[in-house]
Formats: C-alpha cells, structure tokens, sequence
C-alpha cells in the first residue's frame, strides 16, 4: 500500500498510527481508530482498511469529517467517527473492477485514491448521503476488550471519564481497582486511563493477558 502511494505522490509523508487493529472486526477497529485519530491535524489523509468483507459489494468510501479525509471501506470502521463529526461528506470511490485484485483493495483501490487526495487529483468518485453508513448503530462505548499490546495490558472500548474512579471493571471473573499509574497500584491488577482516555487493564511488571488468558474481544463490566 505504501508503495502504491509513494508512485503516485512520491513527496508523500506516510506516518503508521497502527498496524495491528482487532484483525476481521470492523467493530472494535472503529472504536480504536476513533481513538486514535482525534489529534490528527487539519487535512490529514487517514487510510484504514480492516475488511473482511473485501471483494463484495460493500460500497469503498471517501470521507469528508471536519476538515479530515478518510478512506477504507463501508463495513462500520468509520461510524462513530461520523456519529461525532459536525460536518460530513460522503462518497463512493469509482473504479474499473477488472483492473483490480478481489483481495486487496487496499493496494489497488483505497491507496491509489488517497494518494490522488495527496496530489490534489482524486480519483473518481459520487456522493451519497452518509445517514446509512455502516456503524453509525454501533454503541460509543464498547464494553470489550479492541487490543492488547506486547506487555500484555488489555485496553477496551469504554472512556475512562465516564467511569468514576471508585468503579471495579470486571473480566473474567475478576474485579480490578482503579491506579492511576503503574508505580500508583496497590494490587497486581488493576485499571487506569490510558492516554487515548480509554479504561486499560494491567498488572505493574507483568503480562495480565498470560495471567488472565486474556483474548480480544473478552467482555469487561463495570462494577460503579
């Protein structure tokens, strides 16, 4: 993918938000993208593409949301970012289906076209009204864990703000308290807010996922 946009806005400046969204689940990956590209400046380019559903007819989108571009597929990965929005224009990229592989439209359809974005020449595209977008049904907080990273913490889709700090999170059959930092935590387990402001799950020096078997999309409860 990055190649194909290096060929046609080879001035193009690529940055990796991430990599490794909850594979197959446009759920969960919606949730943490939401989280993810709230700082993102003025006109930024966002590619996203976790699509199981590629080479069907779900429609490939581009996306005006307050000042941003983002461009994936129509599966719900943009949804709540639409439900937050105070401005949106959608529209359905078009391209020649016999030109393109059935299993990766993102090298061959959503690269292409964000690098037309970057030159100032997209591709063609139609609008559409975006009030039937995928995932705009889909709950704002999403109660699960949507990633665990390489030191085993386990983030999930709730605000830590809309929790009180005095609340238990419940997985697995475990009630963990709130910390503040790691160095700050009276038990072995526990939550805090991570700097994207969602409820994460730990232990201080050890991996909570290989102490819990901790898998994505394992449900948490909030105990207020």
């Amino acid at each position: 993918m990055k190649l194909e946009i290096y060929k046609r806005a080879p001035n193009a400046t690529i940055i990796d938000i991430c990599h490794d969204l909850p594979a197959f689940n446009p759920n969960a990956s919606g949730r943490l993208l939401q989280a993810l590209v709230k700082d993102l400046p003025d006109n930024a380019n966002v590619l996203a593409v976790v699509d199981p559903g590629v080479g069907t007819d779900r429609h490939p989108l581009w996306l005006e949301i307050d000042g941003k571009h983002f461009i994936g597929p129509d599966n719900g990965l943009f949804g709540r970012i639409v439900n937050q929005a105070n401005q949106v224009t959608a529209h359905i990229i078009e391209y020649d289906h016999a030109k393109v592989s059935a299993s990766f439209h993102g090298r061959d359809v959503f690269a292409p076209f964000a690098a037309g974005l970057e030159i100032g020449k997209p591709p063609a595209s139609k609008p559409i009204a975006f009030d039937n977008l995928l995932g705009r049904d889909w709950p704002m907080q999403l109660a699960e864990l949507i990633y665990i990273d390489h030191y085993g913490n386990g983030m999930t889709g709730i605000e830590a703000k809309s929790v009180k700090k005095t609340a238990e999170i419940g997985i697995n059959k475990f009630r963990l308290q709130y910390a503040r930092t790691f160095a700050c935590a009276s038990t072995d387990m526990f939550w805090y807010q991570n700097s994207l402001g969602l409820i994460e799950l730990a232990m201080a020096g050890q991996s909570l996922q290989t102490e819990l078997s901790l898998k994505l999309g394992d449900k948490v409860v909030v105990y207020q």
